[in-house]
């Protein structure tokens, strides 16, 4: 290619002096002058990963002037070209997911992504004719943990319980949380590490407790929490038996039979009784 501007094309289909010329590898351009150009986001890429679903604009800014036309490139590519973006972009539909607009006049541009997602983790850089490529700017998306928790273990005590799993890559959090069988509110904690330990809970009770993983993104929605159901141990003094009956034995019999009923104690979950047998030798 020759002229000026030989480096420093449009993008495909725009109207205007270099509109077809294609980028050159290598060749110097006269009038470009990276310096004034400056590429923006917003929200800020500056403090690491943005969560997912979010919208992000990327915005060039340079100083108005003749023939200075701009486009977005994704790597080493056009927007308008890429096999992603390109579509969409090419729509020129403000309500797409992505939506690219220049104003020559005030020398700015902006790329508009919505529900952004890891697929959207690329360089961005700016281009315009008769200043060239400025620096890229780097997307980074944070999604939450794409696995449900797994290996739910409740080991219960008399007012307490151990809640243990396994860890999810990609969680930093877990939202840990429990409730008495029946009842719909739950009791929640957000818990770092795979283990927690609820105190406070009555002996003898039926619980139910749930894990989420989670990051700074949340909870990814359709993954189900890991649940398990427990049981409280029992420390209470039993009630005392009923309806406690000895049984007529043979005269010179050497066993005797008792009987008691256990009513009473089916609510406490009995497995043992204790017996003392008394024998009157005075007569």
């Amino acid at each position: 290619s020759s002229g000026i501007n030989a480096e420093c094309p449009l993008r495909p289909g725009s109207s205007g002096i270099n509109a077809e010329w294609p980028l050159r590898p290598g060749l110097s351009c006269v009038f470009c002058n990276t310096e004034d150009l400056r590429i923006s986001s917003s929200p800020s890429l500056e403090a690491g990963p943005i969560n997912w679903k979010q919208q992000i604009t990327i915005s060039c800014t340079w100083t108005p002037g003749s023939m200075k036309f701009a486009d977005i490139f994704v790597g080493e590519e056009s927007i308008f070209t890429h096999p992603v973006y390109g579509p969409i972009v090419s729509q020129e539909d403000p309500e797409a997911r992505l939506f690219f607009s220049q104003d020559i006049a005030l020398g700015t541009a902006e790329l508009v992504i919505k529900d952004i997602t890891e697929a959207d983790n690329n360089a961005f850089s700016c281009m315009v004719s008769r200043i060239g490529r400025g620096n890229p700017v780097t997307l980074e998306v944070l999604e939450p943990p794409t696995a449900g928790v797994s290996g739910l273990t409740a080991t219960p005590d008399f007012t307490s319980v151990l809640l243990t799993w396994e860890a999810v890559d990609g969680a930093t959090n877990y939202n840990v949380a429990w409730r008495a069988s029946g009842t719909e509110d739950w009791n929640a904690a957000d818990v770092p590490g795979t283990e927690h330990t609820f105190e406070g809970l009555n002996v003898a009770s039926d619980y139910e407790a749930k894990v989420e993983a989670s990051n700074d993104a949340g909870i990814r929605e359709g993954i189900e929490p890991a649940e398990v159901s427990f049981t409280t141990k029992d420390n209470r003094p039993p009630h005392p038996v009923g309806g406690l009956t000895v049984h007529e034995a043979a005269y010179n019999a050497t066993t005797i039979t008792l009987s008691w009923n256990i009513q009473d104690n089916t609510a406490e979950k009995r497995k043992k009784y204790r017996l003392r047998l008394c024998v009157d030798t005075t007569a």
